[in-house]
């Protein structure tokens, strides 16, 4: 085992029992290979299994858009296959890029988006800002691309118009990016220098002043984060570890995009990102094989690296001097229960931000902690097709910070950014239902959905006052679906759905154990449903957790990947005051990579799109802010 992961270093991805049956000689196992090949270059392993023998296509497990290669087949061993495979993506990406930049005459976006590759895209509208001489014209690229948004279905029929409705949302956020830094002034502040694409001798550079890095050619996800000035010191930032040749380190609380920073970089350098999700269970040579699976040119992330114990940490130190020189990135929620203070030793290995107090008061990395929630609102409206992004963005974002100041305190409350998020999409899908409706009406509907359904009873009354005075006579309105208008609770009903049609993990929290909402509500949609009841799991504080019962949850996870059912739940039920040593290892399958990753053998299991997770709180008091903030709420009093 250990020598043909020598042989082909991201075979160190996989687990030994992922590894075993694609190496085994004597009864080939073609699906087992198509597991493995697609665990390590991010495809749909399905997809794959139904196409790729035929077709010599492959799909993206992250956005669903399909990539042509020329591609020798799975026979033979098994290392050889991997790395034809990769040379093969890689020969496919660099020849689609390169047909574009042959081929490219104007900003007609909305043909690259039906003809190039989506990380494609995204290079040429970075180079066309690039050469801009006239930088006012990228404001009338965003115009379009934002009337384009209204124009595509909100639900595209085909998976090429889901893929293309992601293009353009990609697109949208660097049109936006690039028209507000055509306008700024240079700052003088060298942590905030302007990285951008440039040709140079006929290749692709990702140039940052006297620095470059050559663009890459891995299948890699081309959604992007909105650019914010943070965002913008954060490029700086991997940049100058990248010339140090140092680890990297963000740190910071919950929900202000760290770990996405480092992917998205490395997906801006078209490589590849390896986020590992962090335990106390990590061993220093499980974190050595990792790191021997990663090449000096693609990245990894080890997300919430501070959750590793102590006596562990205290070895990583010589591994990371073992591997310097590769693009490793940690994050760290310093602070929080569970978490290890780094030595020393461990901290000479990142490079160190110095550029404010806030980077000074830890001893290396840089400090994420308050991002620019009313820009990257404003990019995820535009995104949506929403015209008045700007202004609604700065009212939002004000409330949110009026909200958490002066609302009662509750623990099911997160006023965070995956909330800010979440109330974007949702306004996304009322603005592309309902284009003739006031977009203040459509705020105050999208408001109602992922804060005015957690509120208190008193807070609600408070909400109602203070938007009395922003938008004057304009209430939340919400149609009640036919299905549930005979029903006692049909607003309840009405409101979890909504809930479930912008969040792929929802909470009813309320003291009545019989309120029966969540039960009813499965009853009326034909939904199929996996019940897990963890008892005494969900006690805490306790000094020894049975975390038996998980076994359980996994057995119910999987026989819902199986459903062909419209809507698949995994019921949580009774959950009390919640449990963060339960909740942990469920946090990276309730963020946005929908991914559940078992800790002992770190196989990956995705969420559906039909499946859901539900869970039953008495009250939220127990879980940690990263859990709360990936739950959309309905309070129930």
């Amino acid at each position: 085992m250990e020598a043909i992961r020598k042989s082909y270093n991201r075979l160190n991805v996989l687990s030994d029992d992922e590894l075993a049956p694609a190496l085994d000689a004597e009864t080939p196992n073609h699906d087992a290979k198509i597991d493995c090949l697609a665990k390590i270059f991010g495809l749909d392993q399905n997809r794959m299994k139904l196409d790729f023998v035929v077709t010599d296509c492959i799909v993206s497990a992250k956005t669903g858009e399909t990539l042509e290669i020329k591609y020798s087949g799975l026979s033979g061993d098994f290392s050889e296959v991997c790395k034809n495979m990769e040379k093969s993506i890689n020969s496919a990406v660099e020849a689609d890029l390169n047909r574009a930049l042959k081929n490219r005459k104007n900003e007609d976006f909305e043909y690259m988006m039906e003809n190039y590759l989506g990380s494609t895209c995204l290079v040429m509208l970075g180079l066309y800002n690039t050469e801009l001489t006239d930088k006012s014209q990228m404001e009338e690229v965003l115009k379009k691309l934002v009337d384009l948004a209204l124009r595509l279905p909100s639900k595209p029929a085909t998976e090429t118009g889901k893929v293309n409705q992601l293009k353009l949302k990609a697109l949208t956020t660097l049109a936006v990016h690039y028209t507000d830094l055509n306008k700024q002034e240079p700052t003088g502040n060298p942590w905030f220098t302007p990285i951008k694409y440039q040709l140079i001798d006929e290749k692709v550079f990702l140039v940052r002043g006297d620095n470059q890095i050559e663009y890459g050619f891995e299948f890699t996800d081309f959604i992007r984060l909105a650019v914010t000035p943070l965002t913008q010191k954060a490029y700086n930032y991997n940049f100058n570890a990248n010339n140090a040749q140092l680890a990297g380190s963000f740190y910071g609380p919950a929900g202000t995009g760290k770990t996405e920073t480092v992917k998205d970089f490395a997906s801006k350098l078209g490589r590849d990102c390896f986020v590992v999700n962090c335990s106390d269970q990590m061993s220093a040579e499980t974190i050595d094989r990792m790191l021997n699976g990663v090449n000096e040119s693609n990245y990894i992330c080890f997300d919430e690296f501070n959750r590793i114990l102590p006596e562990v940490l205290a070895e990583v130190a010589v591994v990371f001097e073992k591997h310097a020189g590769k693009n490793i990135f940690v994050t760290l929620n310093p602070g929080y229960a569970g978490r290890t203070q780094l030595s020393d030793e461990l901290h000479s290995k990142f490079y160190n931000c110095d550029e404010n107090e806030n980077d000074k008061s830890y001893k290396s990395g840089m400090a994420m902690l308050v991002p620019d929630y009313s820009l990257i609102c404003e990019v995820q409206l535009y995104c949506q097709g929403v015209t008045t992004a700007s202004s609604l963005a700065k009212i939002f974002v004000g409330a949110l910070e009026f909200f958490k100041e002066n609302t009662s305190k509750q623990s099911h409350y997160d006023y965070g950014m995956r909330t800010a998020i979440h109330f974007c999409r949702y306004f996304g899908i009322l603005k592309r239902n309902d284009q003739e409706t006031c977009e203040k009406q459509l705020f105050m509907n999208a408001w109602d959905c992922t804060i005015g359904y957690k509120l208190t009873s008193e807070d609600a009354l408070f909400s109602e006052k203070y938007f009395e005075d922003i938008f004057p006579g304009i209430k939340p309105k919400h149609t009640v679906p036919e299905c549930f208008k005979s029903e006692p609770h049909a607003q309840k009903l009405a409101m979890l759905e909504q809930i479930l049609s912008v969040r792929h993990s929802a909470a009813v929290v309320s003291k009545d154990k019989n309120n029966g909402v969540v039960k009813r509500f499965i009853e009326i949609k034909k939904a199929q449903v996996e019940t897990v009841a963890l008892g005494d799991a969900w006690v805490w504080p306790a000094e020894n957790v049975d975390m038996s019962g998980m076994g359980e949850a996994l057995a119910a996870y999987r026989k819902l990947q199986e459903s062909e059912n419209e809507l698949a739940i995994l019921l949580f039920a009774d959950c009390q005051k919640g449990s963060p040593v339960v909740m942990e290892p469920l946090n990276t399958v309730m963020d946005d990579n929908k991914v559940l990753i078992l800790e002992s053998s770190n196989e990956r299991l995705c969420l559906n799109e039909n499946m859901r997770l539900v869970f039953e709180f008495e009250n939220c008091d127990c879980l940690s802010p990263a859990s709360v903030s990936r739950l959309g709420i309905l309070y129930l009093e």
